[in-house]
């Protein structure tokens, strides 16, 4: 499914990642496994990475669709000026 363009199979994505990466540093802290804790702490920043993407994609669509609402605008102006 997709919301705009944007996908949101990989907003779920990050979502799934967040909370699991989270409970395998939390639970690798309390164990005392460094693999663990490592491989939560990557799995963190993959997420955030991916969420940081998402962001820019959203921003950059809304740009996008502000320039083509300008050039809607512009293109009416330029008609009604030449009635």
């Amino acid at each position: 499914m997709q919301v705009g363009t944007i996908d949101v199979n990989k907003l779920r994505g990050v979502t799934d990642k967040g909370p699991s990466a989270s409970a395998r540093s939390s639970s690798a802290c309390s164990s005392g496994s460094d693999r663990w804790q490592r491989e939560g702490e990557a799995q963190q920043e993959r997420a955030a990475a991916e969420l940081k993407a998402l962001r820019e994609e959203v921003k950059a669509e809304k740009l996008d669709a502000k320039a083509e609402a300008n050039e809607v605008r512009e293109r009416a102006a330029q008609r009604a000026k030449s009635s």
